[in-house]
């Protein structure tokens, strides 16, 4: 009995220990952060977000980017502000921006308006028609608002973001540049979580579950939106949505969501952000 009394009062003592190391580790870390404009040394942190939205399609990322730097008209990149004292490295940890779908005839947004065209006769077809006049520029200019950033930075700065966008293409079009966009063309990362186990048989009578946003503010935009339609991408999503991405013993599908608003629509929603 002495012996099974140590073996417990040591393991009792291993489990402490283990628990104040687990103590000493967890910390709390803020960082604040802010807005600023593009630089050149942004270039691979902005072409990196890019690749989040575009994977493997067959959208020239390195061409859009060249783009996105060129232009420094309308664009902010969300970085960590540094304290006094602190180095900062430059990050880029978002990008809000808005680029001519209509002015600009660039191979990069030709390959976009193609993706969108062909997701869109694939997976809504009832829209294509619609969407091709849009994009055409039959209806009036479009820009392409590119809103994208990784997950772990708070929802909270994409509103003041992405009103700042705005009011940064209205002064650019007051001074005779090329944004004066009648509607703009969105793409959002969404995801559609597993049925649950006792549904999983009846899937095929059973209404698909919904497709979660992984920024909040787009479903503001949704609301406003003139079409919308969404895509699978598991395919080209390749290993960025590996273990990370489950639930329970499933892997999280993802889809990119296209939206196409008319401006007013998204200045409404933007300012009910």
């Amino acid at each position: 009995i002495g012996h099974v009394e140590v073996c417990l009062k040591r393991r009792r003592r291993r489990k402490e220990v283990r628990k104040r190391r687990m103590i000493q580790i967890v910390q709390e870390v803020q960082f604040e952060f802010e807005g600023r404009a593009i630089e050149g040394s942004d270039f691979h942190g902005i072409k990196q977000l890019l690749k989040q939205i575009f994977l493997k399609s067959s959208v020239d990322t390195t061409e859009l980017t060249e783009i996105i730097v060129s232009e420094g008209d309308v664009e902010s990149t969300i970085k960590v502000c540094a304290d006094e004292g602190t180095e900062d490295d430059g990050s880029v940890l978002g990008i809000a921006t808005v680029v001519s779908l209509t002015h600009l005839k660039s191979k990069c947004l030709c390959e976009v308006k193609d993706l969108f065209l062909k997701e869109c006769k694939a997976h809504s077809q009832s829209q294509h028609t619609l969407l091709s006049e849009v994009l055409d520029g039959k209806k009036g200019h479009v820009g392409f608002l590119i809103n994208e950033r990784f997950l772990n930075i708070p929802a909270d700065i994409a509103a003041p973001l992405l009103k700042t966008l705005l009011k940064e293409v209205k002064q650019a079009s007051a001074k005779g540049k090329q944004y004066d966009f009648q509607y703009y063309a969105v793409i959002a990362r969404t995801h559609q979580s597993p049925l649950p186990k006792k549904k999983r048989k009846k899937a095929s009578t059973a209404a698909s579950p919904p497709l979660v946003f992984e920024f909040t503010e787009y479903e503001a935009l949704e609301q406003g939106s003139l079409l919308t339609f969404s895509y699978p991408v598991l395919e080209a999503s390749g290993s960025v949505f590996g273990g990370n991405w489950r639930f329970g013993d499933q892997v999280l599908e993802p889809f990119r969501t296209v939206m196409i608003l008319h401006e007013k629509e998204l200045e409404k929603a933007i300012s009910h952000l």
